[in-house]
């Protein structure tokens, strides 16, 4: 056959299979994982996209303009690389004229938003209630009388003059705080605390608080805290103006002393004679003794195991014993407290004070009463053990020469209110004054630490 060569089997030769196909599935592949990868980087960008929009919105009710402008300028550069990123990977011939409208339509869809939304709105302004204000500012002023308080003085900001209800002037700083008056029933949320860090912020205060008369909901409580923003309102018993109602649970303790054991160290009674009374000019050193009892084991809550106190006097002392003058050096008391702890839901209320809502204390401002309504120890829920140390004692904080009240139930003393309780303390050498139990006290610190 002429023109056509034959090669023998097993014979030499180049022939080698065609390419085309193979190079365009490689490159099919490669096409299909860029386009993969763009997908995916470009739904996180859309994420981010949107995420900012929200919290443009989300902010721009109580952050300055300025800062929420900020927001939409880092939306709209991470719009422009989505843009980008889309026009390329469609693979569109005028790409740069695309990507150039879809950045301009961008731009005016989010100055359009921008306008829409319109100036953060001010939660914080002047209060309407100006008799409120006032009493909120006379409260305050009898709580730090050498501090200058300013009511309603207009303060200039970055974004304009802001109104502020009341600033109190010290030598080494100057507190705001704003008052929210709102309907009954409605606490004040989250987007005050929000308002109240931006105000700060612009006014330059050192300390901000917030005033509301209707109290404040979980949410704002938290994030005054992380924020340093104290959450404050004014007790004034009998005040109808007011509608916050102060609930607090509390702690209180039924204690069983008996059975109690008193003896004493000096001249010994007759043999086979028992102690059936001591007194000392006229009144009862049983009642004394027990009296002290009672004290040690409201002063120590963790105290469970059995105590003895010995009470040393100065110089031996002549105590009637069993109608006896007997030449006494010391007497003794003996019990084992057992106590059970419950918990209570209470009001509070004072004539004059401010309630501090993230120390859960009452500041009194001058001469009156502290009340708590509610209290029934027959009614408490009991508690399996003891609260946590922190949690101890209700009202005024102990800090600062401020008390603490402990409320607690003391049964198995037998004085009753007829009983003249004999004057001893002045007998009685004064370290053994002290009714703090040692290990009691110990356990207590561990727990608060």
């Amino acid at each position: 056959m002429a023109g056509n060569e034959l090669l023998p089997p097993g014979g030499s030769g180049n022939l080698e299979p065609p390419q085309g196909p193979i190079n365009s599935r490689w490159t099919e592949r490669q096409s299909q994982g860029v386009l993969i990868a763009v997908a995916l980087f470009s739904s996180n960008l859309f994420g981010l996209f949107l995420g900012g929009v929200w919290e443009f919105l989300s902010l721009r009710g109580v952050v300055n303009v300025l800062a929420s402008r900020i927001v939409l300028a880092i939306v709209w550069l991470l719009g422009c690389l989505l843009t980008a990123l889309v026009v390329w990977s469609l693979g569109v011939r005028a790409k740069k004229r695309t990507a150039l409208t879809g950045l301009l339509v961008l731009g005016l869809l989010l100055y359009g938003l921008d306008r829409w939304v319109g100036p953060p709105k001010d939660l914080l302004k002047a209060v309407d209630s100006t008799a409120y204000r006032n009493l909120v500012a006379q409260i305050v002023r009898a709580a730090d009388p050498k501090a200058t308080v300013v009511v309603g003085q207009p303060v200039s900001s970055p974004d304009g003059v802001r109104t502020v209800d009341i600033q109190i002037v010290s030598e080494s700083m100057r507190s705001v705080i704003d008052i929210v008056d709102l309907p009954m029933n409605r606490t004040a949320g989250v987007e005050f605390i929000d308002a109240a860090d931006s105000k700060r912020s612009d006014i330059g205060a050192d300390v901000m608080l917030v005033c509301s008369n209707t109290g404040f909901d979980e949410v704002a409580i938290r994030k005054a805290k992380r924020k340093k923003i104290g959450l404050i309102t004014i007790l004034h018993q009998g005040d109808k103006s007011l509608k916050s109602v102060i609930e607090e649970e509390i702690y209180l303790r039924r204690i069983q002393l008996a059975p109690i054991t008193i003896g004493y160290i000096g001249e010994m009674l007759p043999a086979n004679e028992p102690l059936r009374s001591i007194d000392y000019k006229g009144g009862s050193v049983f009642a004394w003794l027990q009296q002290k009892a009672a004290a040690i084991a409201l002063l120590n809550p963790f105290l469970s195991e059995a105590v003895t106190a010995r009470f040393n006097f100065r110089m031996p002392t002549l105590l009637d014993v069993n109608s006896r003058q007997l030449r006494i050096d010391a007497v003794t008391v003996s019990f084992q407290p057992k106590v059970q702890w419950l918990s209570q839901v209470v009001r509070f209320d004072a004539t004059a004070g401010i309630y501090d809502y993230l120390h859960h204390t009452v500041k009194l401002t001058g001469p009156g009463s502290f009340l708590i309504e509610g209290i029934n120890f027959d009614t408490g829920i009991p508690m399996a053990g003891a609260p946590p140390v922190s949690d101890l004692g209700v009202g005024p904080h102990p800090e600062s020469g401020e008390q603490r009240i402990s409320l607690a139930m003391v049964y198995g003393t037998d004085i009753s209110k007829d009983t003249k309780i004999a004057a001893m303390d002045s007998l009685v050498r004064p370290e053994d004054l002290n009714l703090i139990v040692p290990s009691s006290h110990e356990h207590a610190v561990s727990e608060a630490h």
